[in-house]
């Protein structure tokens, strides 16, 4: 089954969220409504006051349930929900794995007297040692082919910390900027650390409210994480909340910035390299958004604009680009070359361009050029910070080549 938040609206003091269940067959879609749409209506209610807790405020939930047959099997349908082809592998191999070796634990013994002549590898009466081969499920080596297909791609035998073979513990501190439910009670979460960048890792029965992992391994928590670092996959072990920024959730449009703010990590920090400046970036503005003591308008444009210099995009906002004048009356910025030109060297080409007052552009400059401690310490007036918030909005979009869906969201309520 498959959830899809189809609209989020505020309504009043509330939000009405618009939600559609998807199933691959007519018969589960009889089975999530149930009789009179009993289980339908279980299910909104324990989602509903779920999404109050969350939100801290009354929440008009609405369940739609729908057919789409083979769903999981079709690439545009797993991309909007955010999985890829290979997290879905995994978790499927993850639950055939568990209940194949459930089964044959069960029903099945090393025999040292079997006939077999690929089990009768041992003399008679001498146990296996420790390593040797068995006879499991059919195949040598007590393993199944799911087994065999899931400890190759997590680089793990066994549940746990125990038998992991060519993985490496650390710990490391992080910010969750994305979660994705996987099964039941296992979470994907997408980590900005500052010593390894961004980072993917799996969290067994962390969406459990009984399991340690529940908490630090939440959306927007920054926590203090214990990993198994492998070859191509990420366990956490272990994870300890450290700062939840638990205001984020008292105002929608707070929070759908910090969301933003969490997508353009995704996007632009670097795996397994330095990022602390990343990271104290996010934090910083996440701690002024949470508390209220910037306005999202100033931070929003601050966090595009220094994210993407760290990134490489640095424009160029030292003089103008012809004539090398410092400042102008009016100054304008070329989205698509990072530049800015002074009225008497600005000719209209039909590229696209910001036209900055000499406020914005000193904004502009302050965010780009100025050392760490000193880059929120600055206030603008309200025409200038529209003015920055333009240029730097465009440039971004620009640069990526397309528009983030958590910006929309966020314009949408603004």
């Amino acid at each position: 089954v498959a959830a899809v938040t189809e609209s989020m609206k505020e309504r009043g003091r509330g939000l009405e969220i618009h939600v559609t269940l998807y199933c691959e067959r007519p018969n589960h879609k009889g089975i999530l409504i149930g009789k009179g749409g009993a289980t339908l209506k279980k299910i909104g209610t324990q989602a509903r006051e779920d999404l109050e807790r969350f939100f801290g405020c009354p929440v008009d939930l609405q369940l739609w349930v729908k057919v789409k047959e083979d769903w999981r099997q079709r690439p545009e349908t797993l991309q909007s929900l955010g999985f890829n082809e290979r997290d879905l592998e995994l978790w499927a191999l993850a639950q055939i794995a568990g209940k194949t070796c459930r089964n044959t634990s069960k029903r099945q013994k090393f025999s040292c007297h079997s006939r077999d002549e690929t089990a009768n590898t041992f003399p008679r009466g001498r146990k296996p040692k420790r390593g040797e081969a068995r006879w499991t499920s059919g195949r040598p080596g007590g393993v199944s082919p799911a087994r065999e297909r899931l400890e190759t791609i997590c680089n793990t035998r066994g549940s746990g910390t125990r038998g992991r073979r060519d993985a490496v513990k650390t710990t490391t501190q992080g910010l969750i900027i994305r979660e994705q439910a996987l099964g039941e009670s296992d979470r994907l979460v997408t980590v900005l650390t500052g010593d390894q960048g961004v980072l993917r890792a799996f969290a067994r029965r962390a969406k459990n409210l009984k399991d340690s992992k529940n908490a630090g391994t939440g959306l927007l928590c920054y926590s203090r994480l214990t990993l198994w670092k492998g070859r191509e996959k990420n366990m956490i072990n272990d994870a300890i909340p450290i700062q939840g920024f638990f205001g984020l959730r008292e105002d929608l449009t707070r929070l759908s910035l910090a969301q933003y703010f969490c997508e353009l990590a995704v996007e632009l920090v670097p795996e397994g390299t330095d990022s602390q400046e990343y990271l104290r970036l996010v934090l910083n503005a996440l701690h002024f958004l949470s508390k209220g003591t910037r306005p999202p308008e100033l931070l929003k444009p601050l966090v595009e604009l220094r994210m993407l210099s760290l990134s490489g995009y640095m424009p160029d906002l030292v003089c103008c680009a012809a004539c090398g004048a410092y400042e102008s009356e009016r100054m304008y910025f070329k989205v698509n070359r990072g530049t800015i030109y002074c009225k008497d060297c600005y000719l209209p080409k039909g590229d696209p361009f910001v036209a900055l007052s000499p406020g914005a552009l000193s904004a502009m400059r302050h965010i780009i050029y100025v050392d760490f401690d000193r880059l929120f310490r600055f206030q603008l007036a309200p025409g200038p910070t529209g003015e920055l918030a333009a240029a730097a909005e465009a440039y971004l979009v620009h640069t990526l080549q397309k528009r983030p869906k958590t910006l929309d969201f966020y314009k949408s309520l603004t």
